[in-house]
């Protein structure tokens, strides 16, 4: 599938945290919002349509991942990156900033920071 990186996507006026906090964070709303990585694009079809068909099931809550996402992590950075980790070494989070968190208070020896 051919992806249209050139479409531009105006994301001001829908609750972006991106483009409609700028004010309230800056002060001024004629900053470019750099403070923040987040999508200028659409959303590629193929990932539309799974989150839809998803929600058609109807069952919401909290999910385990099966061994083959973690598998799916392994064989992309064997392929991108010559490197095959150990799944078995793999846990999930929700996000950047929460690992960024859990991984600096895990190596952070105690009281180094106050």
């Amino acid at each position: 599938m051919r992806y249209d990186f050139d479409q531009v996507i105006d994301r001001s006026g829908n609750l972006s945290a991106k483009y409609d906090e700028r004010l309230q964070k800056f002060g001024r709303d004629d900053v470019i919002p750099l403070w923040v990585a987040d999508m200028d694009f659409r959303t590629a079809q193929p990932i539309i349509d799974a989150l839809k068909a998803r929600a058609e099931e109807g069952l919401w809550g909290y999910t385990a991942r099966p061994a083959g996402y973690f598998e799916a992590i392994r064989d992309w950075q064997g392929r991108r990156n010559g490197w095959t980790p150990d799944t078995g070494l793999m846990s999930f989070c929700l996000g950047v900033v929460q690992t960024l968190s859990a991984m600096v208070q895990l190596y952070t020896p105690q009281g180094a920071m106050s």
